[in-house]
């Protein structure tokens, strides 16, 4: 089991006991990641042909699940300018 495997487990088992009696039944979950920003994706409408709702809907509907299902990519969040 790698090293951080082992301190992930000893960190939630000694959070455990404060979680409610729901969480524990149920069980948590971890994953390991890290915080770094790795890439930026920007959609524009150059002529202003599209509303600023275009692009975000395009990128929620077309991209996010193929960016998610890249191997390594831990999270994939949506923002709005």
């Amino acid at each position: 089991m790698p090293i951080w495997t082992q301190s992930m487990c000893k960190t939630v088992s000694s959070r455990s006991a404060s979680l409610p009696a729901e969480v524990q039944t149920v069980g948590v979950t971890t994953t390991k990641s890290s915080g770094d920003m790795h890439g930026i994706f920007l959609l524009v409408s150059p002529n202003g042909s599209y509303d600023r709702t275009f692009p975000k809907n395009y990128a929620t509907n077309y991209m996010m699940d193929a960016i998610q299902s890249v191997n390594g990519v831990g999270n994939v969040q949506e923002s709005r300018c």
